[in-house]
């Protein structure tokens, strides 16, 4: 048997390979694409790299592949 430690969501972001990130506030909707730093699944917060900035950000893992950073 495998014990409920042993197993976790599938990881919707993968470390390494690019992820569309979307600040959403209102009506403005500005997306970015960063560079995971970790992997994540859905519903985890994730850090995040800017790559036109470099910028370090943090965000929610959504089911589409995207990440929501900011607003509610």
């Amino acid at each position: 048997p495998v014990s409920a430690n042993g197993v976790r969501e599938p990881h919707a972001v993968k470390q390494g390979q690019p992820a569309v990130v979307i600040f959403q506030s209102g009506g403005l909707v500005i997306s970015a694409t960063a560079m995971p730093l970790q992997a994540g699944a859905v519903g985890e917060v994730i850090s995040l790299r800017n790559i036109e900035s470099g910028t370090t950000i943090r965000g929610v893992v959504h089911a589409d592949g995207t990440v929501r950073v900011g607003g509610p």
